[in-house]
C-alpha cells in the first residue's frame, strides 16, 4: 500500500492461536479517503457576483460545518463558461487526489442561470450542443449521462441553484404553459446519479443574505455590495424584490433576530430534492447550507 497512508489499526501475530507474547508485530495500514465537493460557478457574460459569492458562502458553510476535516474534505469553486467543461473537470479532480479509489465525490453543485436542459452558460458547450438558439448555453442529457462523478456512498448531492430547475407546475411567467421540463427530477432517474440527493429550484430563483427568507440589499438591488454578507441563490418566484430590501442593515448583524426577520421578509419557495426519480424533501436549502448553524 502507498506509504503515505494513515495507519488505522494495528494486527499483531500470523494467526489466531499466537500466544500474544510470542506475536510478530505488523502494522496493517489503510487509506484515507478523501471526500471532494466541487461547486461549480458561471462566469462572463450570463455569470455575475450572485453565482461566485454562491458558490463562495457554501464552501465557507462546509468549511466552517462541525463535520469539516481539513484532511479528509477537498472544497474547490471552479468557474466554468461551458457547461461542458464538467465533463473534464471532474476526472482532473479525481486524478489529483490519487484516483477513484482514494477519493469519492459527495457534493456537485452548479451556481448560474438554468432552463428547462439544465445549468447555462456563458458560452455554447465544446461537447454534447443542442447547436440551437432555444438550448443556448446547455448541454445535452447524453452529455451528463456520460460523467462517472464516482460518488461517495453516504448521501452524496448534486445541486442546481438555477431558475426552475426543478419545475412540478408551469413556470411562473409562463402560467399557461403545458410543457415544462423538471430537469433535476430526470436527472435523478439516471444510472449515475443512482442514489444520490439532486436538488433543484421549484420556480425562479434570486439572491438573499438568508437561505430560508428572501432579503437583500439597496447596493445589491444595484448590483454593487457583494463582498458583504453571505449569498444564497433562494427559489423566490416573480415580485417581492422591494419587500426583500433591507434598508436598516440590521439583516448583517451575525445572528439577526428571527422575529424581526419573520416580521419585515418572505420566507423563500422550497427547493426539491429527488432520489432515484422520487421526490424525498421539499425545503429550503438550509437544511444543508446555512451559515448560522454548523450543520
Amino acid at each position: 500500500m502507498d506509504d503515505t497512508s494513515d495507519t488505522k489499526w494495528v494486527a499483531y501475530g500470523s494467526s489466531t492461536t499466537s500466544p500474544v507474547d510470542n506475536t510478530e508485530r505488523r502494522e496493517v495500514k489503510i487509506p484515507q479517503v478523501k471526500l471532494l465537493f466541487l461547486l461549480f460557478w458561471v462566469k462572463g457574460k450570463f455569470g455575475g457576483y450572485l453565482y461566485s459569492e454562491g458558490a463562495k458562502t457554501r464552501m465557507h458553510n462546509i468549511k466552517n460545518s462541525s463535520w469539516y476535516d481539513e484532511h479528509i474534505h477537498e472544497v474547490h469553486c471552479p468557474d466554468i463558461e461551458d457547461v461542458s467543461e464538467i465533463l473534464d473537470i471532474i476526472p482532473r479532480y479525481i486524478s489529483k487526489f490519487g484516483g477513484a479509489l482514494k477519493v469519492r465525490t459527495k457534493e456537485v453543485s452548479y451556481h448560474s442561470h438554468a432552463g428547462g436542459d439544465g445549468p447555462i452558460g456563458s458560452a455554447n458547450p465544446a461537447k454534447y450542443s443542442f447547436g440551437t438558439p432555444g438550448e443556448f448555453g446547455q448541454m445535452k442529457l447524453d452529455g451528463w449521462e456520460s460523467i462517472d462523478f464516482n460518488w461517495d456512498s453516504n448521501c452524496p448531492r448534486f445541486i442546481l441553484y438555477g431558475c426552475d430547475s426543478a419545475l412540478e407546475a408551469p413556470p411562473v411567467d409562463h402560467p399557461n404553459q403545458k410543457a415544462y421540463k423538471n430537469f433535476a427530477k430526470t436527472l435523478s432517474t439516471k444510472k449515475n446519479f443512482e442514489n444520490v440527493e439532486v436538488w433543484g429550484q421549484s420556480t425562479k430563483s434570486a439572491p438573499s443574505f438568508l437561505p430560508d427568507y428572501r432579503v437583500t440589499s439597496a447596493a445589491r438591488d444595484m448590483r454593487t455590495g457583494w463582498s458583504v454578507g453571505a449569498t444564497f441563490q433562494v427559489a423566490a418566484g416573480m415580485n417581492g424584490g422591494w419587500k426583500a430590501t433591507d434598508l436598516s442593515g440590521y439583516i448583517l448583524d451575525p445572528d439577526p433576530d428571527r422575529e424581526y426577520i419573520k416580521k419585515h421578509f418572505d420566507p423563500v419557495q422550497p427547493m426539491y430534492c429527488y432520489k432515484n426519480g422520487e421526490k424525498i424533501r421539499s425545503i429550503h436549502q438550509g437544511y444543508y447550507n446555512d451559515h448560522r448553524k454548523k450543520v
